[in-house]
């Protein structure tokens, strides 16, 4: 490309591209170039103050993340990484070249009464360009129908391919009532907070009780159970732990995120190897989820693996 702006920006973001279309084997089969893009969700901007639905701020872009993450045409950057760029004015020059991202989601929130008012944009990044824009108004109760309409508007406005296994993931794990929802967007919240584990896991076990079936809950109730028998808990906390994550892949065998988390618990209990057999597995349908690969990090890590640990 003539313009600067237009290229590759480093030899990495070329390459990272490059293995999206070179496989492992020679299959016979000629390999097409896929345009990836790269996306940031930045935490919604709250128009004030309100103690009632500010976990939404963080936990419904983290959401929409994660519901986008493993798409192989799209990279998807973490809710700690957009964490930084939080701000009533975010400036798209200096984020697409620091997050090295082409496409910047942001949103608004405001509450009055029982309806909540969500405004939310897709913009090119640095230009600024506005790809797509919606503003909706619907009961707090309708908080998940309102993510699963911004992750379809975010496929469909990027054009984004999807496989047959990608359209499906997307409309998996669909919790029951609002009422599990809320308990574990909130968990979700207070979970980055090692210090809040204990609550959070509170609130995810409000969200399975209210909801059995739905597997994310679970996945996370196991992580909350692993972290406070790894820091000062009971030993009955990794049996806890390990029964949470069996029942996240009993509900959803694809989840990757429990696959992740469940690996670190492997790992604690000796068994790292089933787990880094088991991700390696995974990730021969699944190249481009970075759920399995930070669990081999670990798996690998703790098998003794430590060059593979670091390719993970």
């Amino acid at each position: 490309a003539k313009k600067p702006d237009e290229r590759y920006q480093s030899a990495q973001t070329m390459s990272d591209e490059l293995r999206t279309v070179i496989t492992r084997e020679d299959t016979g089969v000629v390999a097409h170039a896929r345009a990836v893009t790269r996306l940031i969700a930045l935490p919604f901007r709250m128009l004030r103050p309100d103690p009632d639905i500010d976990f939404l701020a963080f936990s419904l872009p983290d959401a929409i993340t994660n519901s986008l993450v493993g798409l192989t045409s799209l990279v998807v950057r973490s809710s700690m990484t957009a964490s930084k760029y939080a701000g009533p004015a975010p400036d798209l020059k200096s984020i697409a070249a620091e997050a090295e991202v082409d496409v910047v989601l942001t949103g608004t929130l405001l509450r009055s009464g029982d309806q909540l008012r969500v405004s939310a944009q897709l913009a090119e990044a640095p230009a600024g360009t506005l790809i797509w824009s919606q503003t909706s108004q619907m009961s707090v109760k309708e908080i998940f129908q309102l993510q699963d309409e911004i992750v379809q508007q975010v496929v469909q406005s990027l054009a984004l391919p999807l496989s047959a296994r990608e359209s499906r993931l997307l409309k998996h794990d669909v919790p029951a009532s609002a009422t599990a929802y809320q308990f574990y967007l909130r968990g979700n919240q207070l979970g980055t907070d090692l210090g809040q584990t204990a609550v959070a896991r509170e609130l995810y076990l409000s969200c399975v009780a209210e909801d059995p079936k739905y597997a994310p809950a679970w996945a996370r109730l196991g992580r909350c159970y692993r972290l406070i028998a790894k820091y000062g808990g009971e030993d009955s906390d990794f049996s806890k732990a390990e029964t949470a994550f069996r029942r996240a892949l009993e509900l959803n065998p694809d989840l990757t995120l429990a696959h992740n988390l469940f690996a670190a618990l492997e790992a604690d209990l000796g068994h790292a190897e089933s787990a880094m057999v088991r991700l390696l597995e995974r990730t021969r349908a699944n190249r481009s989820d970075p759920n399995l690969y930070s669990g081999l990090v670990y798996a690998c890590r703790f098998s003794g693996l430590l060059e593979a640990s670091i390719v993970a």
